[in-house]
């Protein structure tokens, strides 16, 4: 009777506390009591976790992704006609494109080559082939220099008074309107901009 009373009182606690796997224990093995009830569920969810992944392929180790080749891409970037320099030119991959996409940096000329990661993570020369939205970014100074990334520095373009310079319709790349498609021995991307 004791007994009885004490599985009742269990009973009670589990499904009033949400010890929902103590509760699932006692009602699938109840002739078991709770504890080795417990341990028959715990025991049977490590066999599944186990064959889950001795099935699904668990320590073969990373799948390379299968990426097609980068091809080169190199263009000009111009600002009502005149070439751009220190423009950050970013390739965000359309959904139907595989890779991470890409990105390039302008020189004096406003001229630049795009680079991307490679399917182990490598920077290469050029971008996987097919659609990108291109967008682009300037951060200007205060006192009218280019401010440029650093890697290695822990200023942004925040903290030393930058703004972009880029107008907005170019430089998110949520709303940019330059729709390309990189192709093996296409041309080179020319890009006007108007302020």
């Amino acid at each position: 009777m004791a007994f009885h009373a004490g599985l009742l009182i269990w009973h009670a606690v589990a499904k009033r506390c949400n010890f929902q796997l103590l509760y699932l224990s006692y009602v699938l093995c109840p002739e078991s009591g709770a504890m080795l009830g417990v341990l028959h569920v715990v025991r049977r969810a490590c066999f599944l976790l186990v064959m889950n992944c001795v099935l699904s392929g668990c320590g073969e180790g990373v799948v390379e992704p299968n990426w097609p080749d980068a091809v080169p891409c190199s263009g000009t970037v111009t600002m009502d006609g005149k070439p751009l320099s220190g423009v950050q030119v970013l390739f965000v991959p359309d959904v139907s494109t595989n890779g991470q996409g890409g990105s390039g940096t302008t020189d004096d000329a406003g001229k630049f080559t795009a680079s991307s990661r490679d399917t182990k993570g490598e920077i290469t020369t050029g971008i996987v082939p097919g659609k990108y939205r291109v967008a682009f970014s300037r951060m200007v100074k205060a006192d009218g220099s280019v401010w440029t990334p650093d890697p290695t520095s822990p200023t942004g373009p925040a903290t030393v008074g930058a703004r972009e310079e880029i107008p907005l319709k170019y430089s998110d790349p949520s709303r940019s309107l330059m729709l390309i498609e990189v192709k093996a021995g296409g041309p080179d991307q020319e890009f006007a901009l108007k302020k």
